[in-house]
């Protein structure tokens, strides 16, 4: 169940922040004005970013189930160590893209590290975690069926 519940997550996230990041370059200039248009860069490399720290949320908690929280410190470490690191690398030459890249990366290691644990100390698959399965979609069907009935036809 829990491995149903980070593809949910981690597929709904991704769906949205492709469709985020397809419509940026109208929305944020109709939002924010003409002067605000650069940003639509910067959030199209920040949307992995978000993707891969919605899965690791979900993944540190198994983490801490499994009683190695202290590996969860590790990532948070090594994933500033990265932001710094790459911020001073890339913000001077490329600015917000640089900084959003940086943070995108970042949370991929935040995303990778627990992996790696629940991986090799807890034995657990994560392989098949990234992205909800065709028999995910089937669960879901029975799930709407069964809560919201009117909304399946017979």
């Amino acid at each position: 169940k829990f491995k149903f519940i980070v593809r949910l997550n981690m597929t709904s996230v991704a769906v949205l922040s492709l469709m985020l990041g397809l419509v940026a370059p109208w929305v944020i200039p109709l939002i924010f004005g003409n002067t605000f248009s650069g940003a639509a860069i910067a959030l199209q490399c920040l949307l992995p970013g978000i993707v891969f720290i919605s899965g690791s949320k979900l993944i540190a908690l198994l983490v801490v189930q499994g009683g190695y929280i202290r590996f969860n410190l590790y990532a948070t470490a090594i994933a500033a160590v990265l932001t710094i690191g790459l911020d001073l690398l890339l913000i001077p030459r490329w600015g917000i893209v640089g900084a959003a890249f940086a943070s995108s990366i970042s949370y991929f290691a935040l995303l990778v590290v627990p992996c790696l644990v629940v991986r090799s100390k807890m034995k657990i698959s994560v392989g098949d975690m990234p992205f909800l399965r065709p028999s995910d979609i089937t669960r879901i069907r029975a799930m709407v069926s069964d809560r919201l009935p009117f909304l399946t036809s017979k």
